[in-house]
């Protein structure tokens, strides 16, 4: 839409590279201006667009000027004709824009408050099984401050029912890794010490945990994603140093847990 003319209305693939070709063919040495309004795909659109000369704005659906004919027929081009009405006689507001930096901080707690449901959401759902089942906890484990503590962990696995599929189900058989891992990343460290030197982090190709003294027994070391996914396991039979290959991993976050046959211990690892 010009200032005096409407061009067309058309449609294209999502690529602000494509537009600006469109554009700048078919009206070279311009000014353009564009607006969208704010939703699924976020501010990554806005920014593609600056990158390539089209000074874009991202608008509140609110804050755009409709007829009541609008309100009642809604369609996409309708839609982008009333946005570029709205540009082209100075109506739309803009809203702010933050750094990558900040949208990416903003969703990393989401997601951590995201995940902390998801972790309450799943506790009280083996609650509810083991009510069902009549399971009836130990005394030691009747306080609260001792839901879902190492102890009580190991004995939610420790139960068998009658099937597969109902261990399956109140997730505590150590065949439901999902479950277990989910529990596992929402636990705080149950060592009082930090008894794990635990390097290069940041890594990259592999990681090396050592322990001041030789561990006997078998060590369990998991990797798990911030949604509590198992990524890898293994298992070490008296060790104090033990290396684990972490190539294959995208960069991101990850949480660890070491766990021997007496405490568990949970270390954040960085992947770039």
């Amino acid at each position: 839409m010009l200032e005096v003319i409407t061009h067309k209305t058309f449609s294209q693939d999502p690529n602000a590279r494509i537009l600006a070709e469109y554009l700048r063919r078919n009206f070279p040495g311009g000014t353009y201006l564009s607006a969208y309004e704010a939703g699924f795909c976020g501010f990554s659109v806005h920014r593609a667009l600056l990158n390539v000369g089209i000074n874009n704005i991202v608008v509140n659906q609110a804050g755009i000027p409709v007829t009541d004919k609008e309100k009642r027929q809604k369609e996409d081009k309708r839609d982008s004709r009333k946005i570029a009405r709205g540009l082209r006689n100075s109506e739309l507001v803009a809203i702010h824009v933050p750094s990558v930096e900040t949208e990416e901080l903003r969703f990393f707690l989401k997601d951590r408050i995201s995940l902390t449901k998801d972790l309450t959401r799943m506790k009280n759902r083996i609650k509810s099984y083991l009510n069902l089942f009549g399971i009836e906890a130990p005394s030691q484990f009747k306080e609260t401050s001792r839901h879902f503590s190492m102890r009580n962990i190991n004995w939610l696995r420790d139960i068998q029912l009658a099937t597969h599929q109902g261990n399956l189900a109140i997730g505590c058989n150590n065949q439901s890794e999902v479950n277990a891992g989910c529990l596992d990343v929402g636990l705080e460290s149950i060592s009082s010490d930090n008894i794990y030197n635990f390097y290069p982090n940041p890594a990259t190709n592999k990681i090396s945990i050592e322990t001041k003294s030789k561990l006997q027994g078998i060590i369990t070391i998991r990797i798990f994603n911030m949604n509590g996914a198992l990524l890898q396991q293994e298992k070490f039979q008296s060790q104090n140093r033990i290396e684990m290959d972490v190539s294959s991993m995208a960069k991101g976050i990850y949480l660890v847990k070491i766990q021997t046959e007496k405490e568990i211990e949970s270390k954040k690892l960085v992947v770039q």
